[in-house]
């Protein structure tokens, strides 16, 4: 199995293993609304809105530092809506804490670092935020939020049912932020709300190679089927 697994894998400097030819099939699925939850600079809420052209795509990022570069990054596009706001499980004020890596910005804590500047974040649930909004479905996902996950998943309450594409950064052990639930829990909470596990897309791993995270698609059973159809 791993002979005919790894040849289409290559190993990134950073620790990552990705896919060389990712799965552009997903693109045969019509999106209507695209979020990006811990958008960071809008590099990847970028690649997937030119990949799966939804009508319209939102993105949430807590750092104003990220928050500003990703306005400049969509200034001139009108379908894309950007909000400065953490997302988790509550409507309310978290600390997040700013670790050197802008990519690393979380409300977890991490448990090897002292290295970090905290901030007082307004907090929504994506639940209470569509309300306010008038946004109907959530139907591609991407969620990276270091360790907050499962919380974010919690917080779309019955909208997780509106979903046909989800991908989610899952921690696989608590070593790196704390508080962080178990791989598992994360994983039957996706699959219990009647998604289906596609497949994994990158594996991240600790410097003594041990996997340190995971991002994990999840589909209906719409979307699977026309991910399988060759585009």
């Amino acid at each position: 199995m791993a002979k005919k697994i790894f040849p289409y894998m290559k190993k990134k400097k950073s620790g990552t293993f990705t896919f060389h030819v990712r799965n552009k099939s997903i693109a045969n699925v019509p999106i209507k609304n695209l979020l990006d939850v811990g958008c960071c600079v809008g590099a990847q809420l970028e690649a997937y809105r030119h990949l799966m052209k939804p009508e319209m795509s939102y993105g949430f990022e807590p750092s104003l530092e990220n928050f500003y570069k990703a306005i400049n990054r969509f200034s001139d596009m009108k379908d894309v809506y950007l909000f400065n706001t953490a997302v988790s499980c509550c409507n309310d004020e978290k600390i997040l804490n700013m670790y050197p890596n802008i990519s690393q910005h979380s409300l977890k804590k991490k448990n090897d670092t002292s290295e970090v500047e905290q901030r007082m974040v307004p907090v929504t649930r994506l639940d209470s935020w569509a309300r306010r909004e008038d946004v109907d479905s959530f139907d591609f996902v991407k969620i990276d939020t270091q360790g907050e996950d499962s919380n974010v998943l919690i917080g779309m309450g019955d909208m997780i049912y509106t979903v046909k594409i989800l991908i989610v950064e899952i921690m696989m052990n608590g070593h790196e932020y704390a508080q962080t639930p178990r791989f598992t829990k994360v994983f039957d909470y996706v699959l219990d709300k009647g998604l289906i596990f596609h497949s994994f897309r990158d594996i991240y791993h600790e410097p003594n190679g041990m996997a340190q995270a995971v991002d994990a698609i999840f589909m209906n059973g719409e979307a699977l089927k026309l991910a399988t159809i060759r585009g």
